[in-house]
Order: structure tokens, then sequence, then C-alpha cells
């Protein structure tokens, strides 16, 4: 039922204020390394010049989506392959541009047949992985809540692309060196549980609020974990 609210609460209006690509990007990428070293999975991406510095739009969302993208990409990702994260201009229009987000995997990649139900509510494609099956519908919810889209492309055994768009409006120089743009906060959380569907449920909400989430199921590794961090 919580789980349920969550999704609800995400399809109401966003929010909008200005906020800095580069610190939505660097917590994208902080967080895509300390994934990719617990994982042995290397992190790569890239950042289109033409990207504005500032814009305006729902940046706690935003990195709800990206981090949740990431986390699948690495939850389901093999070993010694690489995760990408892409930005860059789809569209730009008056003071507006599209802005495409691109996630990809050399995983194990998702069926055909599955697919098409990969962001309905509650959909796992192997229930016994965990997982809650709410993160890709509240990456849609939060998406289309910005007026935005996010669509999958997958091969199995190759990998998987998540691709997200979404139209954001930009702040001038000018304008933007009048007041203060918010810079993305960075957090991390470290969970602890032996029990590991609820610590993989509690780990998918709090990814999806734009936390990075350590998680480990008996003390030494909380403990390794945290000493690693600090």
């Amino acid at each position: 039922i919580a789980e349920f609210s969550v999704w609800k609460e995400q399809r109401q209006a966003c929010e909008k204020e200005p906020f800095l690509l580069e610190g939505l990007l660097n917590g994208c990428r902080e967080y895509g390394y300390i994934q990719g070293r617990e994982k042995n999975i290397s992190f790569e991406y890239t950042t289109d010049s033409r990207l504005r510095p500032g814009y305006i739009g729902d940046v706690n969302r935003l990195t709800g989506i990206l981090y949740n993208l990431l986390s699948n990409a690495f939850r389901y990702g093999r070993e010694n392959t690489c995760v990408r994260l892409e930005a860059r201009l789809a569209e730009s229009s008056g003071r507006a541009d599209r802005v495409l987000f691109c996630v990809s995997d050399e995983g194990k990649g998702i069926s055909g047949e599955f697919l098409p139900q990969a962001f309905d509510l509650f959909a796992r494609e192997q229930p016994g992985e965990g997982g809650t099956g709410l993160g890709l519908p509240l990456a849609r919810a939060m998406a289309e809540a910005m007026d935005g889209v996010i669509l999958a492309e997958s091969v199995p055994g190759r990998g998987s692309s998540f691709r997200l768009e979404v139209g954001l409006e930009y702040v001038p120089k000018e304008i933007r060196d009048l007041y203060h743009t918010k810079t993305p906060g960075y957090f991390r959380i470290l969970l602890m549980d032996d029990r590991e569907l609820p610590l993989k449920n509690a780990a998918d909400i709090l990814v999806m609020d734009g936390y990075a989430v350590v998680g480990s199921s008996t003390g030494g590794e909380t403990l390794g974990a945290f000493v690693n961090r600090v």
C-alpha cells in the first residue's frame, strides 16, 4: 500500500525551479562510479557541449529517474562490462530545449515478450530477483509529470537502453547570474538488512527520491562499506 501511494504521488504536478545541469550530471557520475566499483562494472558518461548550463525544471524528479535507471543498469549488468550515461540536445526551440538522457548497459537484456510490460506497475520479468516492480513505473510517472517520455530498447543477451527525453526551459546567463541557481545535492544512504527483499525494496524507493544507496546484508559488510566511503 505504501509503495502504491508513492507511485500515485509521483503522478502529481511537478515543481519547477532553476538548477545547474552540471550538478545533476556530477551526482549521476559519482553514483555511477560507486555502483561500478561495487559490481566490477566500468562506467562512462558523455555530455553534449550544446546543452545549456542552467535549466528550469523538477530537478528532484530528474535525479530520481536517472538514479533509478543507473541502479537497474548496474543491478542487471554483468561483471567486466560497461554502463553508459549520455546527455545530449535533442531539439532546441525558443527558450526551451528537448534534453535526451540515455542509460545503457551490456547486461542480460529484457525479453521481447516482457519489454512491453516493463513499465507496468509491479511487473517483474523474474520475481525471484527481488525489487519492488515499482522503479520503472515510478520513472515513467515522473517523466510524464514533466511532459517527458521514457522508452526502452533491449536485445536479450546484449543489454538494454533507456531513453528519457524532457523539455526544459533554459536560464539565460544574464538572468542566471542574478540569483542562486540550485546545484542538486548528492546524499548517500547506507542500508543494512539480512533479508534481501526488504533491503532491495527500501533501496528502490530511496533511489527514486534521489539518494545514492549502498546496501549490505551483514554488519561486517556495512562497516566495510562505510569505511570505504568516508
